[in-house]
């Protein structure tokens, strides 16, 4: 995923949402690439 997001970069804000597993994936994605705030 981090290299999804890293691929994906268009200089727009990003958010990252989910629930249960996907919230704890988006979690680690935030956290790893600090592209999201």
């Amino acid at each position: 995923l981090c290299d999804f997001v890293a691929a994906e970069d268009d200089g727009r804000p990003l958010v990252l949402l989910g629930a249960s597993i996907g919230g704890m994936l988006a979690y680690e994605v935030a956290a790893t690439t600090g592209r999201a705030s």
